[in-house]
């Protein structure tokens, strides 16, 4: 298998930006920084740590979280938690960026988590290409590839599937699929991202606007447990019979595309370009992290 090299890309300047939480409602100030020493989670102003799959975090963000299938990622470092980096991650990978420090200030026991905004990567693609995305002099990786096809499967019948690939670039593809008579249909979205501007722009326009979402009766009972007292149906995706709730779909597939994006994300724990085609059926954060685990156990 011939792994394509691929170049080094970082800001050109810092990028701040500051919001709240979706589980947490806490406020937290998210500042992205130039660098070349891969993607970082920085914690304080000498703790500073590359991402890795071994940072994923055991502790929920919220007590109604125990014992449950994670709904966001978070990372431990350093005795804090920081949470629900999918969708910034997935504006990092999606813009080509290899490189760059990601600090969060506003910790609260031990605690910040990166803000929601709409619940898309949108907001966080838009002040990375205000701060200016470029090549790193004269700076290439090598994309992580594998020889043979590796699956990761869980008790429900989720899949993820990655092959080897010959060409440039990582192929994703998403199968959602809630069963017959779901509230959402059965649908699919995919992309293919590599050092190629139109697979940025595609990036851009096709996935980095899908919302994150939850049926009805997920966002009820996550209320009725004390989780977002401080949003309503108009600032996220909420889902019934009929469809959004005060809130129009902004994508075809527009739920598919969200998956999609949480699994770029997800996989961008790597901290390498992949060379691979894989596809997610019905998956979610806990799968994309193991699938992230076993390549690089096979890498």
């Amino acid at each position: 298998m011939t792994a394509h090299a691929v170049p080094r890309r970082s800001l050109q300047q810092d990028a701040t930006i500051a919001g709240v939480g979706l589980f947490t409602a806490q406020q937290a100030t998210l500042t992205l920084r130039p660098s070349a020493q891969g993607l970082r989670l920085r914690t304080s102003p000498r703790a500073v740590d590359p991402l890795a799959p071994r940072m994923v975090a055991d502790r929920p963000l919220h007590p109604a979280f125990h014992g449950m299938a994670p709904r966001s990622t978070n990372l431990s470092a350093r005795g804090v938690l920081v949470g629900t980096v999918e969708h910034l991650l997935s504006a990092l990978i999606g813009l080509g960026i290899t490189d760059a420090d990601i600090e969060l200030s506003d910790t609260v026991n031990g605690l910040t988590e990166t803000p929601i905004f709409d619940g898309s990567a949108t907001p966080f693609v838009d002040i990375l290409q205000a701060a200016g995305v470029a090549d790193i002099p004269n700076a290439t990786t090598t994309p992580l590839t594998i020889q043979q096809p590796i699956t990761v499967t869980d008790d429900h019948g989720a899949t993820i599937i990655a092959t080897p690939r010959q060409e440039p670039g990582c192929h994703y593809r998403y199968e959602l699929d809630y069963g017959p008579g779901a509230p959402i249909p059965a649908q699919h979205a995919e992309i293919t991202l590599s050092s190629h501007g139109d697979a940025r722009r595609d990036y851009v326009e096709s996935v980095a606007p899908a919302r994150t979402f939850s049926l009805r009766a997920e966002a009820e009972a996550m209320q009725a447990a004390g989780l977002f007292a401080h949003l309503s149906p108009k600032d996220m995706l909420v889902i019934d019979e009929h469809g959004p709730i005060d809130n129009p779909y902004r994508l075809d597939h527009e739920p598919a595309r969200h998956k999609l994006l949480d699994l770029i994300g997800d996989l961008a724990l790597i901290n390498r370009p992949l060379q691979l085609n894989i596809t997610a059926t019905r998956a979610g954060h806990a799968l994309n992290h193991e699938l992230a685990r076993a390549l690089l156990d096979h890498a």
